[in-house]
């Protein structure tokens, strides 16, 4: 029950860590670790599928990388693809891919998740469920434009228990806004 101090030593969290430098400043390293999984309908060629996970990590790194007055944090995500070679293990988060309108309801079995619906995550849970459009960076129909790099790592946050900011005119740039709200990050 302290994250900033301690690391999961089975590796089926997200780990953190403490690394304090010479002069005292603290870094706290988060680490990610995943597997990107094609569950939609479009067939993509290992290198486009290398290069949406490249997307997926270097939006984690860049979201989970900053400082503050009294510290730092940093981000390593190591995020690859997932095939015979290389099976989703119990320590990996699941990105997987569905097409619009298919991302899976995780609160009623069998069902999906609303028309446009870009990202889902089931709090507590190591899947992060991305719709397609927002690979391809097709807006969605209510306009709103949504990325790959900001959607995962939100996304990410709902699987780490966090949920969306109650207060809309509140902490601006915040990760855990909707895209729709014009305060988020």
């Amino acid at each position: 029950n302290n994250p900033i101090l301690f690391v999961v030593p089975d590796g089926r969290e997200i780990k953190t860590h403490r690394e304090t430098a010479k002069d005292g400043k603290v870094t706290i390293v988060v680490t990610v670790s995943g597997k990107l999984i094609n569950n939609s309908s479009t067939t993509y060629t290992a290198k486009e599928m290398q290069g949406i996970s490249d997307r997926i990590a270097k939006g984690i790194v860049e979201s989970y990388t900053g400082e503050g007055k009294t510290v730092k944090w940093r981000c390593v995500a190591n995020i690859s693809v997932a095939s015979d070679d290389n099976l989703l293990s119990i320590s990996d988060h699941a990105f997987r891919l569905y097409d619009s309108e298919k991302l899976p309801d995780s609160k009623n079995a069998g069902k999906t998740r609303p028309a446009g619906v870009i990202g889902h995550a089931p709090k507590g849970e190591k899947v992060v469920e991305l719709n397609t459009m927002i690979v391809k960076d097709v807006p969605m129909a209510d306009g709103r434009k949504a990325t790959l790099e900001r959607t995962t790592p939100h996304e990410l946050g709902h699987s780490g228990k966090l949920g969306h900011t109650a207060n809309r005119s509140s902490s601006p740039g915040n990760l855990m806004h909707q895209t729709s709200n014009p305060n988020s990050g």
